[in-house]
């Protein structure tokens, strides 16, 4: 089991790629705090700068505030970092249940829409509709000239007037007004929205970092396979193993080969050197189904020149036929049993009728030698 753990560690950390690790997102932070931290508001997971793209760090640290439109990351430890383009934070950021600035930024590329200005670390894009083109909003606005995406309805329609023109820039002139963000990552943002591409998934929605592509889907599919193929030849490997172990340490011709009124030895071979080997030896009164179970060390068998082992079985009823069988032990394997052998102890009579003899014997020994003197 343990060259199991080993391999499907190894097998693990060699896919690493289909598997990089990101911040839990808002349903699954409580859970991975408690799992991690006690307690668990001391849980933080951010972004790790020090190592590129794609690397988070989660620790048991005390909770920390920063100022809005900032985050914390590690770089390797703990820094202030203002939040990314396509973020913003208007609030106070918090490392107890969020690894980045809480919103994402908004996009003005509907049908007719157009940036009028990108914000910043605080605030979230306005937008504006394309008037050139006729197009006005749906909903009246707070603001005749810009919407918030993130609190209005900002959807534009082509408007038609009574004279059935079109709505043009004569009639709402809020272009004057117009700021051009110029950003060192997207330059100008005027009229520009459309060539905005968001390169990261929401991490707080999806728990992604990454768009998915069919490339991580195969190295995902691959390490899975591979894995649980691992396993199974790994299963099969042991078993076969292990069978072998069992057939090769089973004791073989065991047999009886003397009886007491209370006790047997029995015999047997073994093809492997038994110094380790350990030995458990089932006997019952035969027609019963409860076998006794005794254990004995290969430092209690006596040897043979031939390679015999033996050992007396001892305590035993006189005149009870006894079945026995054996198997060796080593490091918790235990072998196959060797075949069942039945026989019956001596009678206790015997022994007391041998004794009578001998002193019979002795008697006449003792009587004769008195005639002789």
């Amino acid at each position: 089991m343990d060259i199991f753990i080993l391999l499907a560690f190894l097998q693990i950390s060699s896919f690493n790629e289909a598997y990089d690790f990101t911040c839990p997102s808002q349903a699954h932070w409580n859970i991975r705090a408690k799992s991690m931290c006690e307690p668990q508001r001391n849980y933080t997971c951010l972004f790790n700068v020090t190592f590129g793209v794609n690397v988070y760090r989660e620790i048991c640290n005390r909770p920390r505030i920063l100022n809005p439109g900032h985050k914390y990351v590690y770089q390797p430890n703990l820094n202030k970092a203002t939040c990314s383009v396509t973020r913003y934070q208007p609030k106070i950021f918090e490392t107890s249940g969020y690894s980045d600035c809480i919103y994402q930024k908004s996009l003005c590329n509907n049908l007719g829409q157009e940036t009028f200005e990108y914000g910043n670390t605080t605030v979230d894009i306005k937008c504006i509709c394309n008037t050139d083109r006729g197009y006005t909003f749906v909903m009246n606005s707070t603001n005749q000239c810009y919407c918030n995406p993130s609190t209005e309805d900002c959807s534009c329609y082509l408007g038609i007037n009574p004279y059935n023109k079109t709505i043009g820039l004569k009639d709402i002139k809020c272009y004057d007004d117009m700021k051009m963000t110029r950003s060192p990552y997207l330059r100008d943002m005027f009229n520009n929205s459309r060539t905005i591409k968001i390169i990261q998934f929401d991490n707080f929605k999806y728990n992604l970092n990454y768009v998915p592509t069919n490339e991580y889907r195969k190295k995902a599919a691959t390490s899975i396979g591979i894995l649980l193929l691992s396993y199974f030849v790994l299963i099969i490997v042991l078993s076969i193993m292990r069978r072998w172990i069992q057939h090769h340490r089973t004791p073989r011709q065991f047999d009886i080969v003397e009886c007491t009124d209370c006790s047997i030895t029995i015999a047997w071979f073994i093809d492997v050197p038994d110094e380790c080997l350990s030995y458990e030896l089932d006997h019952r009164h035969q027609g019963t189904h409860d076998w006794s179970v005794g254990t004995f060390s290969s430092d209690d068998v006596l040897k043979g020149e031939d390679g015999r082992r033996m050992y007396e079985l001892q305590n035993l009823l006189p005149k009870t036929y006894y079945e026995c069988k054996l198997r060796s032990v080593s490091k918790h394997v235990k072998s196959q049993y060797s075949e069942s052998i039945t026989k019956q102890t001596l009678k206790l009579v015997s022994r007391c009728m041998q004794n009578i003899e001998s002193l019979i014997k002795y008697a006449y020994h003792v009587e004769l030698a008195g005639a002789l003197y």
